[in-house]
C-alpha cells in the first residue's frame, strides 16, 4: 500500500511538471523599450542589462522596440548604436535593473543628439499585488 501511494505521489508530480513546465522554467523578466526620436534609423542597436546583451538590427526613425531580459543582478543599464548616414558609435550608460521581485519596464528615449532620456515603472504582478 505503501508503495501504490509512492506511485501516486510521483505520478502526481511528473504530471505537474509537465502541464506547467513554461512557468516553472521562465524566470520573470524586465522589459526594455526602445522608442526611436532621431530622424534617422538607428543600427546595430546593443542593449547591456541584467547580465546579458541583447541585439536588434535595426529601429527605424519613429519607431520603437521592446526587449525582454531576465536579471541576474543588481547593475547598469548601457545602450549602444550607430546611427544611419553618421559616422561612430554612441553609447550611453545609467539606469538601474535590480534582481529583486519586483519587475520593471525601462524606457529608453533616444535623441538626435545622441542622448537618452531613462524612466522606469513597476510592471503589475500575475497575482495583481
Amino acid at each position: 500500500m505503501k508503495r501504490f501511494v509512492l506511485l501516486v505521489v510521483i505520478v502526481g508530480v511528473a504530471w505537474y511538471g509537465w502541464k506547467h513546465y513554461r512557468d516553472l522554467k521562465s524566470a520573470p523578466q524586465d522589459v526594455a523599450v526602445i522608442e526611436n526620436h532621431a530622424s534617422n534609423s538607428l543600427q546595430r542597436v546593443r542593449l547591456i542589462a541584467g547580465g546579458g546583451t541583447y541585439v536588434r538590427d535595426e529601429i527605424a526613425s519613429g519607431a520603437s522596440a521592446t526587449i525582454p531580459f531576465p536579471v541576474a543582478g543588481d547593475g547598469e543599464l548601457r545602450l549602444v548604436w550607430q546611427v544611419q548616414g553618421r559616422q561612430g558609435e554612441f553609447n550611453w550608460a545609467g539606469g538601474q535593473v535590480t534582481s529583486g521581485p519586483l519587475r520593471s519596464r525601462h524606457h529608453l528615449d533616444v535623441s538626435d543628439d545622441g542622448g537618452v532620456v531613462w524612466s522606469s515603472e513597476r510592471i503589475a504582478s500575475a497575482t495583481g499585488q
